[in-house]
């Protein structure tokens, strides 16, 4: 299409909705910014058309296009695997992968984002909360509402979690909210950022996944699962 306007820059970006609520939701009509949504920025920077009220340049170029790579489904997981590599306007980015792991009877989403640069880069995971009352323990993001127990942990080595505020514009004027953001941030040049995020009823306690570095192994309850593959 000649006018792609309409298009946000999130490529990568999802939302979770579990038990009647959000666990991490999607910021609604927005100016077309990146950090807007729950996907990364690298020193700072977003996807490739981020503007103020419209997507822009167009036409679209066919050489930025990210892509979904491959798709797994079963009774027991879904694995999403996108390629957005193309899609940023970073110079020093050569590779961004992400793949999705949903573990559906556990209530866990497991978020391993691979990351190269030609220099080292400040990544930040961006992951926005329908809840604005958790907290961060360390690693760990953790809340607790009327709908879910939520638990978020950052697995990947050095890599430091924060909780903080993003003020969201609305696309037709500088008016809009402000509301929570969980980031997960590290400087490098090479590396698997692995994110779990798990949820259940108020009165349960979330599962909890581990994650070896060394054999690229995810285990959550029975499941051992290779996020390399």
């Amino acid at each position: 299409p000649k006018n792609v306007g309409h298009t946000h820059p999130d490529a990568g970006h999802f939302i979770i909705y579990a038990n009647g609520g959000f666990v991490l939701k999607n910021n609604g009509y927005v100016k077309r910014q990146t950090k807007y949504h729950n996907v990364a920025l690298f020193d700072g920077k977003g996807q490739w058309g981020e503007h103020s009220k419209w997507f822009t340049p167009w036409p679209l170029d066919p050489e930025r296009y990210p892509f979904i790579s491959d798709v797994k489904s079963d009774q027991k997981m879904d694995i999403i695997s996108s390629d957005m590599s193309r899609a940023y306007d970073v110079a020093n980015l050569t590779k961004y992968t992400r793949k999705l792991i949903w573990l559906k009877k556990e209530n866990v989403v497991v978020v391993v984002d691979d990351v190269k640069c030609d220099i080292p880069t400040e990544v930040s995971l961006n992951f926005y909360p329908e809840s604005q009352i958790g907290k961060c323990y360390g690693n760990i993001y953790q809340d607790q509402t009327g709908l879910h127990n939520v638990r978020i942990e950052n697995l990947t080595e050095g890599a430091v979690v924060s909780k903080g505020r993003q003020f969201i514009e609305n696309r037709k004027n500088r008016n809009g909210e402000e509301t929570a953001v969980i980031t997960i941030s590290k400087k490098t040049s090479n590396d698997i950022f692995v994110t779990a995020i798990s949820w259940s009823l108020p009165d349960e306690t979330p599962n909890v996944v581990s994650y070896d570095r060394k054999s690229g192994m995810i285990k959550v309850g029975k499941h051992k699962i290779d996020i390399k593959k």
